[in-house]
């Protein structure tokens, strides 16, 4: 029994010399791949809500998988271990739990090709881009909680704003019936990552220079990175203080319009103080805690900011603000499937307090 094995023994380890020898013209896939799209049925769609890593060595793979808890809001991390034969684009994994599996493993000087050998496990294709190591300062949860940014690219524009830890708002033309996300950042090895539960973001690398300029994704590639900049401040809680009453609304955006106080619709009254707004809607008040994004663009109810089913103006935690000035003000605010209304554009007047 002890001369099987060592038969065995040296007998797989001529059979990997063999493959290895073989494949030492080929690409190595030796190094950090990241999961950046995947080919169905010949169609190109963006990843999930999570992401994926490979993790290459010479005859190990380590898969780490990124995901959302849906239960805490925060990063969940998984890794997978197995042990790996190559065969030109054939690769053999093994590990314990799951078995051997072949794949076909298509490998270039930037990417990857991941694919199953049996197409009746899966048809599609995953396409990872390398990680390149580039400096980075140490980031923190500091460098973006109580912080709103532009985003940009040739291609994207958009601005969030990070009210904690935990929770962001999307501040500009994206995500306006549902604007509040999960955020977390994560880090494996010497690569950092901000994390959104949205399908647009996912997993993004994340590097933050010297100077405070922070570019997402690979920076090897410049036309598609997005490069995050801290927003300029907007206005002040202090400036939105006050009464303020109803001209109209409109399921458009309609100029700002002068105050005429004979335009009053005395149906709807917002009262604003340091610490909470009061909405008197048809003779019903509700009274939320209330902040303003860093960049002036939203007023969110931070103890109510998914959906409630009280009252319509609080439909979806928040209210977008279109213009303002210290007399008018116009906001945006969801009201949900009500009537299959998408949203009321709502403009405002303060109303002065008798001298």
């Amino acid at each position: 029994m002890q001369l099987f094995f060592t038969k065995f023994s040296l007998l797989s380890f001529v059979a990997i010399a063999i493959l290895f020898t073989s494949c030492n013209d080929e690409p190595s896939p030796k190094g950090m791949w990241k999961l950046s799209y995947e080919i169905t049925d010949g169609e190109k769609t963006q990843v999930s809500n999570g992401s994926r890593l490979l993790d290459f060595s010479q005859d190990s793979l380590k898969i780490i998988v990124f995901e959302m808890n849906t239960g805490t809001g925060y990063a969940k991390i998984d890794t997978l271990n197995t042990k790996y034969l190559r065969s030109g684009d054939i690769f053999t994994f093994h590990n314990k739990e799951e078995g051997d599996m072949e794949m076909v493993v298509i490998v270039t000087q930037d990417s990857i090709t991941w694919s199953a050998k049996d197409k009746s496990v899966s048809a599609s294709k995953y396409i990872f881009k390398k990680l390149t190591p580039s400096f980075s300062k140490e980031v923190t949860e500091d460098d973006f909680t109580g912080k709103s940014f532009t985003i940009n690219n040739d291609y994207y524009h958009d601005s969030i704003h990070f009210m904690n830890n935990n929770l962001a708002l999307q501040t500009g033309e994206y995500g306006f019936s549902s604007p509040s996300l999960s955020w977390d950042l994560v880090s494996y090895k010497e690569f950092d990552f901000l994390m959104l539960n949205t399908i647009s973001w996912g997993l993004k690398r994340l590097n933050i220079s010297e100077s405070g300029e922070i570019i997402l994704g690979n920076t090897s590639n410049a036309k598609y990175a997005l490069t995050m900049r801290e927003a300029s401040k907007g206005f002040t809680k202090e400036e939105l203080e006050g009464e303020w009453v109803e001209l109209f609304a409109s399921k458009d955006t309609p100029q700002m319009p002068e105050p005429d106080f004979g335009d009053q619709n005395q149906d709807v009254t917002l009262k604003i103080t340091a610490d909470s707004i009061n909405v008197n809607y048809r003779n019903t008040d509700v009274a939320k805690a209330w902040d303003l994004t860093a960049d002036g663009k939203r007023i969110y109810f931070p103890d109510q900011i998914f959906r409630s089913s009280e009252l319509w103006w609080f439909q979806n935690g928040s209210w977008k603000v279109i213009d303002h000035s210290d007399s008018k003000l116009i906001l945006h605010v969801y009201t949900g499937n009500m009537q299959g209304m998408g949203g009321d554009t709502v403009v405002l007047m303060k109303v002065e307090p008798p001298i």
